[in-house]
């Protein structure tokens, strides 16, 4: 195992490998990129859409030939209702508790991404890859 170069005590960025089988998930988090960003790329084998998180904007990239750059590659513009996060999460919140309903984003849920968070820091310490 290799031993993080980073403080041990701050978590500068973290790079995470989901392998589903036939299906890979690559995601890159840091605070050490200079420009804020918030943005995701889903890149399939014949299409990738582009979501950028600050300005609530996707884009549908299709490459007309195998060689052609996905970002240079013909593209639409998805339509998207912009809505402030957290005002959202708060009205559902509202909603359920007038209506006895029940929350969409479970507990459930929230403690597994809690407990992935953990394993990728654990792995970051050890200089490790964990097993999920």
């Amino acid at each position: 195992c290799k031993k993080s170069c980073l403080a041990s005590q701050t978590d500068y960025s973290a790079l995470i490998i989901l392998d589903y089988g036939g299906f890979m998930v690559y995601l890159e988090l840091s605070w050490l990129h200079p420009i804020k960003m918030r943005d995701a790329w889903v890149v399939a084998s014949n299409s990738s859409i582009y979501a950028d998180f600050l300005q609530q904007t996707m884009r549908k990239y299709t490459p007309e030939k195998e060689s052609e750059r996905v970002a240079s590659s013909p593209h639409v513009d998805i339509q998207i209702d912009k809505r402030e996060p957290l005002k959202e999460k708060l009205r559902h919140f509202v909603e359920c508790v007038e209506h006895d309903r029940i929350l969409r984003n479970q507990v459930e849920e929230a403690c597994q991404v809690v407990r992935l968070c953990e394993l990728a820091h654990q792995s970051d310490e050890n200089g490790c890859e964990i097993a999920v």
